[in-house]
């Protein structure tokens, strides 16, 4: 039989909030603001096991059209939303670790590049959680390219490494990610009546 009917939760997660942000009891912010925390109302967290589709997500490269004012390094060539949510599974690209990375974006990364990124998915990527954290945590990433002054033959040792996109830290730049949840426990089975009633 298959599961029909079940309810769906979005997950706006921003780093701005219509309220203030040093005051608002839901956000906070690292001290560079690379990284966001929310806190997840508990009626939401505790319903355990779930089905994650990542619907979107945006970051902002830098302030004000200001290429000097960027939290990524020149010539860089991708970014990364990592956050903390637990899934199924294995990432090579989160070097194994137990916690989704929910998307990526390519981005040039000098003057007069990108302001603002998406990320890159035309089917945004889904996994199983076996249950959403309390605070869910959200980290800027970039990939370091290889330095242009760099000795043929080398890999410096921070090349193609995920490293947190804090180059820039003096404001915050928007950043979010959307996500489309349904819970196992949410889930309607279908009667015999049902079921029949389909086949006929």
């Amino acid at each position: 039989m298959s599961n029909v009917n079940s309810d769906v939760y979005v997950l706006r997660l921003s780093n701005t909030s219509n309220g203030d942000d040093t005051t608002n009891p839901l956000l906070s912010l690292d001290a560079d603001k690379n990284e966001y925390t929310i806190n997840i109302p508990s009626r939401i967290q505790s319903k355990g096991k779930c089905f994650i589709k990542v619907i979107s997500g945006l970051m902002s490269l830098e302030f004000n059209g200001d290429n000097t004012k960027r939290i990524i390094p020149s010539k860089t060539t991708s970014v990364f939303w990592q956050s903390n949510i637990p899934y199924l599974g294995f990432d090579m690209e989160n070097r194994g670790s137990a916690n989704a990375m929910l998307g990526s974006a390519v981005c040039i990364g000098s003057a007069n590049s990108d302001e603002v990124v998406h990320i890159d998915s035309v089917e945004g990527r889904t996994f199983t959680c076996p249950s959403l954290p309390e605070r869910i945590s959200i980290k800027k990433l970039y990939t370091s390219a290889t330095p242009a002054d760099a000795a043929p033959g080398t890999r410096p040792a921070n090349n193609g490494k995920l490293l947190p996109a804090n180059e820039y830290t003096t404001t915050v730049l928007p950043c979010e990610v959307v996500l489309e949840v349904t819970f196992d426990e949410d889930m309607s089975v279908l009667t015999n009546r049902e079921f029949h009633s389909i086949r006929n």
